[in-house]
């Protein structure tokens, strides 16, 4: 359903599409979708073919066993959703479904969520279109039918040997078998256009960014000698000379006028109690003068 939802959007820009440029990728696209449909069908019924109906070529797939209801109960919900779910959106002119379902009845329930749907033109069903890509879908499973119906499905099998494709086995069509089968290169494409690049880029961006420049060269020369010149500056004129200098500083008054009050302390009681007796005597004169001047002033 969804296959022929695009197959139909890209026969519009071929044929209907606003610009030349339109027009020209509609077909391409259109083309390129219908060959990927008749593949589809091709390795779709060749699988099948091979899976269901050819001989077993181990012990293991020969006594294989059915699968429990677990698998299959739910594979058939899927076939059926498969089969089923494009009535709920049944397109423009699909008759016989239009008289029995509402034309895009689903696109209408999403109307309401997304508003982008309703500025999509809505397409009528192409009798053409689906014809082309129904009979390219029979005859490609017609071609892998006669291909490997039967004990065609397997050449050059023995009990050490599996055995070959026949298209592979052809000599006409080895060479697009073994192109197929390397699934047209694209690993080797793929590794030798963006895996090796970006393996050497990120070699590149580690090794010689990372490494070499930023943790050689910018943190251990520009950092980390900026670092040590900052902190050796802090160190000799700061520390050192300001810091240490106001601490040894207040230490050497300290340590002068101690030195020249530390005279006082004899150890000898004698001269502790005549200190007692001197302050006592200079307490008592200074408590006395206010008061002889008062006399005198009042005489």
């Amino acid at each position: 359903w969804s296959k022929d939802e695009i197959l139909a959007d890209a026969w519009h820009e071929a044929f209907f599409g606003h610009t030349l440029i339109d027009n020209l990728g509609g077909f391409i696209v259109l083309g390129l979708l219908l060959v990927a449909a008749g593949f589809t069908a091709f390795y779709m019924w060749r699988q099948i073919q091979m899976v269901f109906f050819g001989e077993p070529r181990s012990d293991a797939a020969d006594h294989a066993p059915e699968s429990t209801l677990w698998m299959t109960v739910p594979l058939m919900i899927l076939g059926l959703g498969a089969t089923f779910i494009g009535l709920i959106n049944v397109p423009k002119g699909a008759w016989p479904f239009t008289a029995f379902y509402e034309e895009y009845a689903f696109k209408h329930f999403l109307e309401s969520t997304i508003p982008s749907i309703t500025t999509g033109e809505s397409l009528y069903f192409n009798w053409l279109l689906a014809g082309i890509a129904t009979l390219l879908a029979f005859g490609a499973i017609a071609l892998a039918h006669s291909i490997y119906a039967g004990n065609k499905a397997v050449v050059n099998r023995d009990e050490h040997n599996l055995g070959d494709d026949p298209l592979f086995v052809n000599r006409g069509t080895r060479q697009m078998w073994s192109f197929a089968n390397a699934r047209m290169y694209w690993d080797e494409f793929y590794g030798a256009v963006i895996e090796q690049p970006f393996n050497r880029a990120g070699d590149f961006l580690a090794n010689v960014i990372d490494w070499n420049f930023l943790h050689d060269y910018f943190h251990d020369r520009v950092i980390k000698r900026g670092f040590d010149a900052v902190g050796n500056f802090l160190k000799e004129p700061i520390d050192l000379g300001l810091i240490d200098g106001i601490v040894n500083g207040v230490g050497r008054v300290v340590a002068f006028f101690s030195g020249r009050v530390r005279g006082i302390q004899t150890g000898y009681v004698r001269t502790y109690a005549l200190t007692l007796l001197l302050g006592v005597v200079v307490v008592v004169l200074l408590m006395l003068v206010p008061l002889i001047q008062l006399a005198l002033n009042g005489s």
